[in-house]
């Protein structure tokens, strides 16, 4: 398949998600490549977003994560 659904674990601060996440494959014959995207947010850690300047200047509430993971065959 060249499609697949990984169950990612991330912890921040002590604080631990469990997400599903879909993922693109790309195996080739000495390496497989995972890539893909997903969408946290600071209120899932328990975490406030940054502010400042009465609210003119702040982070966004969700945080993006891409990336992409490259297995290469031993030798």
């Amino acid at each position: 398949q060249d499609q697949a659904e990984l169950e990612v674990s991330v912890t921040v601060h002590g604080a631990s998600f469990d997400y599903r996440v879909p993922v693109d494959l790309t195996v080739a014959p000495d390496t497989l490549t995972v890539s893909g995207s997903m969408t946290v947010s600071h209120a899932d850690f328990g975490l406030a977003a940054f502010s400042s300047v009465g609210g003119l200047l702040r982070v966004a509430e969700d945080i993006a994560v891409v990336f992409e993971i490259v297995a290469a065959r031993g030798t």
